[in-house]
């Protein structure tokens, strides 16, 4: 009976020791606890966010097609304007699909509208010769530069004889930006020789073609300097006579300036000056 008794409590007695170790071996271990559970969930979320929306900028920039010197940009949600202004906070928008100019009108383009309309010369192709005399037609070397010193209502009668129509403010920033809402064309940050502006000290136009290391997420070029670019987006001004929004900022402008999310109200009935052209738009078929 003595020998029985001395085995059972042994055998409870080593029973005993493998639980303490059991237990004081967790001990050790530190308990995550909801607010660290919290943290990592929320870390997985923005991570998964992050990954969606690179899939959806993949997706958009995949659909993007190129034709007759156009560009369909995808429809979709985009995010515009810039979290740093008070006159053009970022925010989001839906678009659907639509066309846009890879470039600038230009002064050639705009002779063969004025040829076949009779529409008025833009100011700047009258000049005065050294004999007093007056010269009528593109500036010598310039059939490849933007038009420029056309008003908004010159603008939209060529676009509407080419059979399109003026972007939207919001439409212009989009296919300057991209899905992934640069600052600038190119990327996040500023650099000289990716768009004519005043860094570049030049003082004048460049061909439309100009500068590809400039070009936005869809192709567009000159959506960063150049010239600035009528828009049909209405402005009311505090004097409440109605003016348009340009885009793009010009080649007598600041790095600031030329940022796509940047914006002019001007005058649509009397503004033509020698820094301001435009691209066309239209609805995707």
């Amino acid at each position: 009976m003595v020998g029985r008794n001395a085995l059972g409590v042994t055998r409870l007695f080593f029973l005993f020791s493998i639980v303490c170790t059991l237990v004081l071996s967790g001990c050790g271990q530190e308990d995550p606890g909801p607010s660290r559970q919290s943290a990592a969930a929320a870390e997985l979320a923005a991570e998964e966010a992050a990954m969606r929306k690179r899939a959806k900028a993949r997706q958009l920039k995949e659909r993007a097609e190129s034709t007759d010197d156009m560009v369909l940009v995808a429809a979709g949600e985009y995010t515009i304007g810039d979290s740093r202004m008070k006159d053009c906070p970022e925010r989001t928008v839906t678009v659907p699909d639509f066309m846009i100019d890879l470039y600038e009108v230009t002064n050639a383009k705009y002779k063969a509208f004025v040829d076949a309309t009779d529409h008025g010369l833009p100011h700047n192709w009258v000049s005065r010769n050294a004999d007093g005399s007056f010269r009528e037609g593109i500036p010598e070397g310039k059939e490849n530069h933007p038009v420029v010193t056309v008003g908004y209502r010159d603008a939209l009668a060529y676009a509407t004889w080419a059979g399109k129509r003026l972007p939207t403010s919001t439409e212009w920033e989009i296919a300057a930006r991209g899905p992934d809402c640069l600052r600038y064309p190119w990327g996040s940050k500023y650099e000289k020789g990716r768009s004519n502006d005043e860094e570049l000290e030049l003082g004048d136009t460049v061909p439309v073609d100009g500068y590809p290391e400039g070009k936005s997420p869809f192709g567009c070029f000159h959506m960063s300097g150049n010239v600035e670019e009528w828009t049909r987006t209405k402005f009311m001004s505090e004097r409440e006579r109605e003016e348009r929004v340009i885009k793009g900022g010009a080649y007598d402008d600041s790095s600031f300036d030329v940022q796509p999310s940047q914006w002019k109200p001007v005058r649509s009935s009397v503004d033509r000056w020698e820094t301001i052209g435009f691209r066309c738009a239209k609805d995707a078929e």
